[in-house]
């Protein structure tokens, strides 16, 4: 097998590289990329080609396809491309967003429909955020909960995600996976960066007290690693399957909170505020007016579930959160 590697730079991107490149699981991996510098490690391995390319077209698919000598359904394709959706949102900031999840996605899925070889697994990345319609969720969430309760997606995040993961069906002869990720924790993640800053003082912000699907970085590259042996081991054929990459161990933010101070803490204090999150959305809104949405979107408490990686057998390697290396 042979992968196409789109967005292997990011956070999520290089955890998944580094787990495939030292697994030697492909007799060659391609990593597609628009930048000029990159990071040494990359050219480390005697199993990678990088592709630096300006604009991305059906050719040059093409002739990796045939100069490797690569058969129909004989290559992977993982995609995480996509802009931050964190901090300040702008109708310029969306733009990026949306050019950078969607059409992109959508010019792979025209390349790939365009040639002879298709890919045997599309792995497209998407979030929880699929699920925010600004409204709390508290009973479980499993991946055909909008389906099975005729919920349309309406706020502005989970449109996106909608439409994200819709350009993806579009893909024809392919199993496809959209992989809908929690909070992804990791030491290097802003997110986490933040918090514990907080947590030395043995301080901690939550804005009411919402679910915290959360998922840590290095068990997403081995949940990837099951879904290809399951879709090989089942003889899968063009199924489009959404995933909810998250924790069965769902926690309260409060709970996440208390746990980081406790693990962090340099000062006798251990004290979690809570803030109404009512405050939160009057100011994000007068910021960014219907841009607020998304931002916002992270605040909103969904209980999310792993339903399809429990069912098919999936066990979660790291469960607890005072084990992580944060």
């Amino acid at each position: 097998m042979y992968l196409f590697f789109f967005g292997f730079t990011g956070l999520i991107g290089s955890n998944i590289f580094n787990h495939f490149a030292n697994l030697n699981y492909f007799k060659k991996i391609f990593l597609f990329t628009r930048r000029s510098n990159l990071d040494p490690i990359f050219n480390n391995f005697n199993n990678i080609e990088i592709i630096k390319y300006s604009e991305l077209n059906t050719d040059l698919i093409n002739k990796i396809i045939n100069t490797n000598s690569i058969e129909d359904k004989e290559f992977i394709v993982f995609n995480f491309v996509g802009e931050n959706i964190f901090g300040y949102i702008n109708k310029s900031k969306y733009e990026k967003i949306y050019k950078s999840r969607v059409e992109f996605n959508k010019k792979l899925v025209n390349i790939f429909n365009s040639i002879s070889k298709r890919p045997y697994i599309f792995f497209s990345a998407s979030a929880i955020g699929y699920y925010s319609n600004l409204i709390d969720i508290e009973e479980p969430i499993d991946e055909e909960y909008f389906l099975r309760n005729n919920i349309e997606n309406s706020s502005l995040m989970s449109k996106l995600c909608l439409e994200w993961e819709k350009v993806t069906h579009e893909l024809e002869g392919s199993n496809v996976f959209n992989l809908r990720l929690g909070v992804v924790l990791d030491k290097d993640a802003l997110f986490v960066k933040m918090l514990k800053i907080n947590s030395y003082l043995g301080l901690g912000l939550t804005f009411d007290d919402p679910f915290l699907p959360w998922i840590y970085s290095k068990e997403i590259p081995l949940i990837i690693e099951f879904l290809i042996n399951y879709t090989k081991n089942n003889n899968l054929n063009s199924i489009k399957q959404p995933i909810n990459v998250v924790n069965p161990n769902i926690l309260r933010f409060s709970e996440f909170l208390k746990i980081l101070i406790k693990k962090y803490r340099k000062l006798p204090i251990n004290l979690v505020i809570k803030i109404p999150r009512s405050f939160v959305k009057l100011i994000t809104k007068l910021l960014m007016g219907k841009y607020y949405e998304i931002p916002f979107s992270l605040l909103i408490s969904l209980n999310i579930k792993p339903n399809f990686l429990l069912n098919t057998g999936y066990n979660f390697r790291y469960n607890y959160l005072e084990e992580l290396d944060l």
